[in-house]
């Protein structure tokens, strides 16, 4: 027997006990959500962490994966109480406190830097700013499905970022607005879709023309060979194949709009990237099957081709699609893959850094956010 193929036997070997014994000690569900939501919050809230705290390749990943890291703490905030598992109260400070966070200087800077202007004082120039704005949007339109009045401040912010961003989609090749100068994302442009959609559930405001054309453009930047949404695009025009990485990132975001595409997207991943490496588990690719090439800060190292970031996401898809066969894979694979480690009160992934816990957190509890009950909160008078 080959030498690589007996150490290939020997890990998958290793990798199922260690899957069985995780699986015996495991935490109850719910249980384990709330107490890796408590990580999060002591993490970016009581302690504080800045961008020197995460565990990043270095540059201008630092600052990216501190804002991703509040942004996806801030949506499973809002998923759990959209499901009923935390109140809507707690939820609503909690959300505020992580968008005191989004707000600071040094969670922007990186955005800052690459621009040479800041965000929140170019509203109304012409650069996309994308990679910030769009969770920033999404933040704040989330908290006004919140039945408890936003601060007043936060409702300004809010029609502001989200009108100039929609004006931005309404202005850019193929609806695609730019993420840093030269760089447009297909994968942040679907956080600006949501932040639209949520924008309407929350305060009527109309953008169904804006989406319309975004979905009639997303028909021209779909990958021939995979049917999925490509990575990346250059004045809006494919610049690339579809990636693993994105797919999962996606849905999720697709799923507050609620367009067919979502599902139309699941079924092509399902063809192109789903994988079963051992009997109960599931992963993703990063690339189509076939087609061999390194990981990146995108993808995570890969093994065998699957890819860390894009079965976390795929986590999201699999729920939003109602497929519980995969879900659960998935999330066996990743609890074999990320070794969690708990103290009282507090569960995470030892082997992942802080924004991949709050994104498997995001992701495994996905869900549409529900219309608030009362008028919008955009129409309500400021407190005296």
């Amino acid at each position: 027997m080959p030498i690589l193929k007996r150490t290939t036997l020997l890990v998958l070997g290793l990798f199922t006990a260690r899957l069985l014994l995780l699986l015996a000690t495991a935490a109850p569900p719910q249980e384990d959500l709330l107490q890796r939501r408590e990580t999060l919050w002591r993490a970016l809230v009581v302690e504080h962490a800045t961008a020197t705290d995460m565990v990043t390749p270095g540059g201008q990943f630092a600052g990216e994966w501190l804002m991703g890291a509040v942004a996806m703490a801030a949506y499973a905030e809002l998923n759990l109480a959209a499901l009923g598992a935390i109140p809507e109260a707690e939820a609503a400070a909690r959300v505020d406190a992580l968008l005191a966070r989004m707000l600071e200087a040094q969670t922007r800077g990186f955005d800052t830097q690459r621009w040479s202007e800041d965000a929140l004082t170019s509203l109304r120039g012409p650069h996309g700013h994308l990679g910030y704005l769009g969770h920033l949007a999404l933040m704040l339109s989330g908290r006004l499905l919140l039945p408890v009045a936003a601060p007043a401040e936060h409702v300004v912010l809010q029609r502001a970022v989200v009108d100039a961003l929609a004006r931005r989609m309404d202005e850019a090749p193929a609806a695609q607005v730019e993420t840093y100068p030269g760089e447009t994302y297909p994968s942040d442009n679907v956080v600006l879709v949501a932040a639209l959609a949520v924008d309407t559930r929350a305060t009527g405001h109309n953008h169904a023309k804006t989406l319309k054309r975004y979905r009639t453009e997303i028909e021209t930047l779909m990958d021939p060979h995979t049917g999925l949404l490509v990575f990346n695009v250059h004045d809006g025009r494919p610049a690339g194949p579809a990636r693993g990485s994105s797919v999962g990132w996606n849905i999720f975001f697709w799923n507050q709009w609620g367009d067919p595409v979502a599902r139309a997207q699941y079924q092509a991943w399902t063809r192109a990237m789903r994988v079963e490496p051992l009997p109960g588990l599931v992963a993703s690719r990063e690339h189509t099957h076939g087609v061999t090439l390194p990981g990146d800060v995108d993808s995570g190292p890969l093994v065998l081709g699957m890819s860390p970031s894009a079965t976390g996401f795929a986590l999201a898809a699999a729920r939003a699609m109602d497929d519980p066969v995969t879900f659960n894979g998935l999330l066996r694979t990743a609890e074999a893959a990320g070794t969690t480690v708990g103290w009282p009160l507090q569960r995470r992934y030892l082997l992942a850094p802080l924004v991949g816990d709050a994104i498997v957190l995001a992701m495994r509890t996905a869900t549409p956010w529900p219309k608030p009950t009362s008028h919008p909160q955009s129409m309500r008078p400021p407190p005296a």
